[in-house]
């Protein structure tokens, strides 16, 4: 069974997991789980604002990497936030934790600890193999869809993909 709720980014049920809440507005996007060679200091996760509102994320946290957005943390409707696990020039982190190359399921929660969004992503067949260790990630296909079913995932190779 699968919860549409289109921009108001409402999330689906996933395996033996509960469903995120509908009212989820800031949702993950995007996951460098399995960068290039043994190096996992090019992890990284992306988050989008599906809404037509400035979102406070402040006190927000990933579970699956130890990540707590730090006080006074806004992101602008329709735009990205990237947490790294060694951060650039515009991106959060670092986090402490890493993502399972294998699969991992990822959770956020809101500063009342609300489950806002999750993502419970594997390397089997379901998903998209190039996002497994070849540079490539795992990308949503629609920013403003649910992300809980596998076909709604793609992979992005950082040189040259887009998706519009």
């Amino acid at each position: 069974m699968q919860i549409e709720q289109g921009q108001a980014s409402g999330k689906g049920w996933w395996k033996d997991s509960k469903p995120a809440s509908l009212d989820g507005v800031v949702v993950f996007n995007e996951v460098q789980y399995n960068p290039t060679g043994s190096d996992e200091s090019g992890e990284w996760i992306e988050l989008f604002n599906q809404m037509g509102i400035i979102t406070d994320i402040s006190g927000w946290r990933i579970d699956g990497i130890g990540y707590t957005f730090p006080k006074g943390t806004l992101v602008n409707p329709g735009s990205y936030v990237v947490v790294a696990k060694m951060p650039g020039a515009g991106e959060f982190g670092p986090f402490t934790g890493s993502i399972d190359n294998g699969g991992e399921r990822l959770r956020l929660y809101n500063h009342s600890d609300r489950l806002m969004d999750e993502l419970d992503f594997g390397d089997d067949a379901r998903w998209p193999a190039a996002a497994d260790g070849s540079g490539a990630t795992l990308a949503k296909r629609k920013q403003y869809t649910a992300g809980g079913r596998t076909d709604r995932w793609t992979y992005l190779s950082q040189i040259s993909d887009t998706l519009s």
